[in-house]
């Protein structure tokens, strides 16, 4: 949870200072000490009229406040009894129900399926709002450890020392349970804390490193070295994120490594550092994201992490030979295990090619590619034949197609794609009718092996307009009359998704009346069928639908029927 500049510790009410304002309670600075002063002698060697007062009214100030503060401490005592009796919830509920039901109020930690959710959360419910509720809260809320077991921490300048005071309380609470760990700093900054004491915080961090179970830094480069764990050879950590927030100097060492151990995460998400700098085993490895890696490193993470399922380069480049940490493989890396794999902005084709030129991921099932470069079909289609793979979702993301049948020749490839999403550079001027209309014309399958995408069952496209012809689209589905076909193909689920040229922003063009009776038909049929403007978050078809619903039959058939569209007026 995040410890924000407005928490203070729970010892404030006992008379102690405010660890987060370094001010006494006001009952304290009224009634504190009085000033000092030398014993008067200037009456006959005795005590001046004016001093006997003074001692007369100190003894008498003295004495109220003994009494003011038993009188507080009877109210504070009549509270909690109030408390207690009037509270629906503790006074008729177990305290180990509360305690259940305190937890379920605070959001679940990350859990294994989903290492990155909620990692993110900027704010939400903390367990110091239960403790100031009332003591019988506080109690329940001080003694259940799971409420305290994910730490987000901000390394920044107000109240620093005061919430690392708070992170300790806050970790001592957490039992021996394990520990999500989550320390940034903040986007903007012009200063930043002490390096003493930000060293002191870390060394706490690092006390309870044999419990870390996640832990996330985003954190400058020159900090990372000191997340150096404890003396102990254990560690259970399952999820490690290292993104540092700063461009590290050259002179700056870029290193993640525990002082006794080696740890074994399952998931691991890097960027900016080289993989050699990354100091745990591969070997348990189920998921990893790498940012930044070299040809020559991506290989050898496949070889050392026999286990990956699911495996995400972004930002690779090729390996320069005078800067090669590792040597590149002359033969083929099979990875039996690899299910998901996804390869996103790589520096040019040319990286993609390589790499596929030397991978064999036979249980491939979820292939992305987002790259602002030319789709190297020819790689892809030979990685395709040499891994033998279903592959049955896949996703193309910004990238450029030389020619229609560029795509076509890539799709030809993989008859086991069930699930299909494109999104082309929007700088391109690649036009889908060749794909609409192959997919119109194949969906009933013939006899041939060579059936185009027999098994699709879901295709999402993303175009801009103008340039749409929505001809071959109310085909894609095939005849409505044969989807009970078993030859027909097994699409049930359209999505088109439509946005405008920024530069040339050109008036809507409706789709055509007679176009839209049979995209209503599609519907009616039951057929999941939507067309979106992405900018308004339309409905296109409704909206084509109101737009041709106002319009007389003069106009329709005046207006220009190239590629069945019609411009708002």
């Amino acid at each position: 949870m995040d410890l924000g500049d407005n928490i203070t510790d729970e010892s404030t009410a006992t008379g102690r200072m405010c660890i987060a304002c370094g001010h006494l309670p006001q009952s304290y600075s009224l009634y504190g000490l009085f000033d000092d002063y030398q014993q008067c002698r200037i009456s006959n060697g005795e005590s001046c009229g004016v001093c006997n007062k003074f001692k007369h009214l100190e003894s008498q100030i003295l004495e109220a406040k003994r009494t003011l503060d038993e009188l507080v401490s009877q109210y504070q005592d009549l509270k909690t009894q109030r408390n207690h009796i009037h509270d629906p919830i503790t006074s008729r509920i177990p305290p180990e129900v509360v305690s259940y039901i305190f937890q379920l109020c605070l959001p679940s930690p990350p859990s294994k399926s989903d290492p990155l959710h909620d990692l993110d959360m900027e704010e939400g419910p903390s367990p110091l709002k239960f403790g100031a509720v009332c003591r019988d809260w506080r109690k329940v809320a001080w003694a259940t450890p799971r409420l305290w077991t994910v730490l987000r921490f901000c390394i920044s300048v107000p109240s620093f020392r005061a919430r690392c005071d708070l992170a300790q309380q806050w970790l001592a609470r957490s039992g021996g349970l394990p520990l999500t760990i989550y320390i940034f700093t903040p986007f903007l900054s012009n200063s930043s804390p002490s390096p003493v004491v930000v060293s002191s915080f870390i060394k706490l961090v690092n006390q309870y490193s044999s419990r870390w179970y996640q832990l996330r830094l985003n954190v400058p480069t020159s900090l990372l070295l000191q997340f150096c764990g404890d003396s102990t050879s254990h560690s259970t950590l399952h999820t490690l994120h290292i993104h540092p927030d700063d461009r590290p100097q050259s002179h700056s060492i870029r290193r993640f490594s525990l002082n006794n151990v080696k740890p074994s995460p399952a998931n691991v998400f890097i960027s900016s550092l080289s993989f050699s700098a990354v100091d745990i085993e591969w070997n348990n490895v189920t998921q990893v994201e790498f940012g930044g890696l070299q040809l020559d490193e991506c290989f050898e993470l496949l070889k050392r992490a026999p286990k990956l399922v699911c495996c995400k380069f972004h930002n690779s480049l090729m390996s320069q030979s005078d800067q090669e940490r590792f040597p590149v493989p002359e033969y083929t890396i099979t990875h039996h295990q690899i299910r998901v794999f996804n390869l996103s902005y790589p520096f040019d084709s040319d990286v993609v090619s390589f790499l596929c030129d030397k991978v064999c991921f036979p249980a491939l099932v979820d292939l992305s590619c987002e790259m602002p470069c030319f789709l190297p079909t020819e790689s892809l289609v030979a990685f395709f034949k040499r891994s033998s793979c279903l592959i049955e979702d896949l996703f193309l993301y910004d990238a450029l197609f030389h020619d229609d049948d560029n795509l076509i020749d890539l799709l030809r490839a993989i008859p086991s794609l069930q699930r299909l999403k494109i999104v082309p550079n929007m700088w391109g001027d690649y036009s889908p009718d060749h794909l609409f209309d192959l997919l119109a014309r194949t969906s009933i399958a013939n006899n041939d092996d060579g059936t185009f995408l027999p098994k699709l069952q879901s295709f999402s496209y993303s175009m801009e307009q103008p340039g749409i012809g929505w001809n071959h689209l109310p085909n894609i589905f095939g005849p409505l009359w044969e989807l009970d076909n078993p030859r027909r193909r097994p699409l049930n689920s359209v999505h088109i998704r439509l946005d405008r040229d920024e530069e040339n922003r050109e008036p809507l063009k409706y789709i055509e009346k007679d176009i839209l009776l049979h995209l209503l038909s599609i519907l009616e049929a039951g057929l999941d069928l939507t067309i979106t403007y992405l900018e308004e978050d339309r409905d296109f078809i409704k909206a084509s639908v109101e737009y041709r619903g106002m319009a007389d039959d003069d106009e329709d058939d005046s207006s220009s029927d190239e590629g069945h569209m019609s411009s708002e007026e």
